[in-house]
C-alpha cells in the first residue's frame, strides 16, 4: 500500500473512532439524564413517605378530632404523591404492584378515617391499625434510606436497577438488600378491610371492562410493540418480562433499554398500563397539540367514546383523564389517564386500570330533578357556573348519579365542585378546586 493509501485508511479509522466516541457520548448523556430522573423520583418518593410516617404518628397521638383529621388528610396526599413517584421508577411489576398497593391503601384508609374522625374519635381497633401502618411506613422509609446510602457510595446505581427490572423473575432475587426486601416486607402488611376502593376485600371483584377471548403471549407482544410504536412514533422492540396471574391476568413487556414497560391483558388484549421513563426537560408544543396527540393515541385503541377532563401540566408534561360519555353523562369511575411529553408530543404513560375494573353499560334513568333544581340546593354562599350530569365513585364499589356543579364562592375567586344526587336531591360530596396555573387540581 502506498503512502496515500495509508493516509486514507488512517483518516477512515479516525472517522470511525470519532463516530464511536460520539455514539458513546450520546449514550452516556442519555444514561446520566435517565439516572438523574430516577434519582429525583427516588428522593421525592422517600420524602413523601417520611412525611406520611410523621403525620401517621401525629394522628396516632392526637387528642383533638380536628387535628387528627388534618394529619390523616395529609397522609392521604403524601401517600398518593409517593405512589406517583414510585411508578416512574424502573421496578419489576411484582414489586411495583405490592408497594403501590400499600401506598394506595395507606392513602385511601387515611382518607376514610379523616372523614370519620371529624365527627367521632377513632376506635381502639382503628388506632391499632394506625399503629401497624405507622410501623410499616417507618420500616419502608428506613429501607429507602438504606438504598439511598448505598447509591451515594457507589454500591448501587440506577442503571443496575434498570438492568434488574428486565431479568427473568425466576432468576436469583434482584437487589436482595434493597427493593426486593421492600417488596418482601409489603407481604407482611396487615390486611385492610374498610369502606373504600382499595380495601382488601375489593380484590375479589372481577374486572368489568375486559371483553373478548384470551390472547397468546405472541399476540400480546405484537400488540405491545404496536402501541409503543404509536406512543413514540418509532419502532421499539419489546421483550417479554413476566406473566401476571390472577383475575387481572396480563403479559408484561419491557424495552431493551428498560425505559419502557407495558402490560397487556390476557383477556381481550387491552392496554392496562404503559410507562416511558424518558426525561422531559423543555416545553415546545402547546397543550392543545398535546391533547390532540393523546386523543389520537387513545382512539387508535378502539375504546368507546371518551371525553377529556381536567388537564394538568406538570414538569413539561400534560396529564389528561379520558372519561366515557354515555347519553350525555360523564362516567368518572371508568377513566383512562394519559401523560404526554410537551417537548415532542410523545406518549409517556397510560393507566387504564380504573376503566378495566369498573366499565359496564349503566342504563341510567332520567334524573328526578332538573339542573336548575339541583343548583337551587347549593349553599347561599355559592353561585353556579357550570352543571353536568356525572357518575362518581362513592364507597365500597358503589356509585352516585349526580349533577356536578362548578360553583364560585361569593365575592371571591374560590371555586368548588358540588355533587347533588340526581335522583334524591341530596348533597353527596364537595371538592375544592385548588388555584393553579398548571390546570385543575381538586381536593
Amino acid at each position: 500500500m502506498n503512502r496515500v493509501g495509508y493516509i486514507i485508511v488512517g483518516i477512515l479509522l479516525l472517522a470511525v473512532a470519532f463516530f464511536a466516541y460520539q455514539q458513546y457520548s450520546a449514550r452516556r448523556i442519555a444514561e446520566i439524564g435517565l439516572s438523574n430522573q430516577y434519582t429525583k423520583s427516588f428522593y421525592e418518593l422517600s420524602a413523601s413517605l417520611n412525611s406520611a410516617s410523621i403525620n401517621l404518628g401525629k394522628a396516632l397521638v392526637s387528642s383533638s378530632s380536628s387535628q387528627t383529621a388534618q394529619s390523616l388528610a395529609q397522609v392521604t396526599r403524601d401517600s398518593f404523591s409517593a405512589q406517583a413517584y414510585l411508578t416512574s421508577m424502573p421496578l419489576p411489576l411484582n414489586m411495583l404492584l405490592r408497594t403501590s398497593k400499600f401506598l394506595n391503601q395507606l392513602g385511601d384508609y387515611a382518607l376514610s378515617l379523616a372523614r370519620a374522625s371529624a365527627a367521632t374519635p377513632l376506635t381502639d381497633n382503628e388506632k391499632t391499625t394506625l399503629r401497624e401502618l405507622f410501623d410499616n411506613s417507618k420500616s419502608l422509609a428506613k429501607q429507602l434510606e438504606d438504598i439511598q446510602m448505598k447509591a451515594e457510595v457507589g454500591r448501587l446505581t440506577w442503571n443496575d436497577l434498570s438492568t434488574e427490572s428486565k431479568q427473568d423473575p425466576a432468576k436469583p432475587e434482584p437487589f436482595k438488600d434493597g427493593f426486593q426486601l421492600i417488596s418482601d416486607e409489603m407481604d407482611r402488611v396487615p390486611s385492610l378491610t374498610y369502606d373504600g376502593p382499595f380495601s382488601d376485600h375489593m380484590e375479589n371483584l372481577t374486572p368489568k371492562g375486559l371483553v373478548g377471548a384470551d390472547i397468546s403471549r405472541d399476540e400480546a407482544e405484537r400488540k405491545a410493540e404496536q402501541v409503543v410504536s404509536q406512543a413514540t412514533k418509532t419502532k421499539v422492540d419489546m421483550h417479554f418480562a413476566e406473566e401476571v396471574k390472577g383475575k387481572l391476568a396480563a403479559y408484561s413487556f419491557a424495552s431493551k433499554s428498560g425505559t419502557m414497560r407495558i402490560d397487556i391483558s390476557k383477556k381481550g388484549g387491552s392496554v392496562l398500563q404503559l410507562f416511558n421513563s424518558r426525561n422531559v426537560v423543555s416545553t415546545k408544543i402547546s397543550v392543545a397539540e398535546a391533547e390532540k396527540k393523546a386523543a389520537e393515541f387513545i382512539k387508535a385503541q378502539n375504546w368507546p367514546q371518551l371525553e377529556t377532563t381536567y388537564p394538568l401540566v406538570e414538569d413539561h408534561t400534560l396529564l389528561l383523564s379520558f372519561v366515557p360519555l354515555e347519553n350525555g353523562v360523564l362516567i368518572y369511575p371508568d377513566q383512562i389517564k394519559v401523560e404526554v411529553a410537551l417537548d415532542n408530543g410523545e406518549i409517556l404513560a397510560q393507566d387504564s386500570l380504573s376503566y378495566i375494573m369498573n366499565h359496564y353499560t349503566r342504563n341510567l334513568p332520567p334524573p328526578s330533578i332538573s339542573a336548575s333544581e339541583a343548583e337551587a340546593k347549593l349553599s347561599k354562599e355559592l353561585k353556579a357556573i357550570k352543571t353536568n350530569l356525572v357518575v362518581i365513585p362513592k364507597t365500597d364499589a358503589t356509585e352516585a348519579y349526580c349533577y356536578e356543579i362548578e360553583a364560585q364562592l361569593k365575592d371571591s375567586t374560590e371555586n368548588f365542585l358540588v355533587y347533588i344526587d340526581a335522583l334524591t336531591g341530596t348533597e353527596v360530596n364537595i371538592l375544592y378546586i385548588i388555584p393553579s396555573g398548571k390546570g385543575t387540581v381538586v381536593m
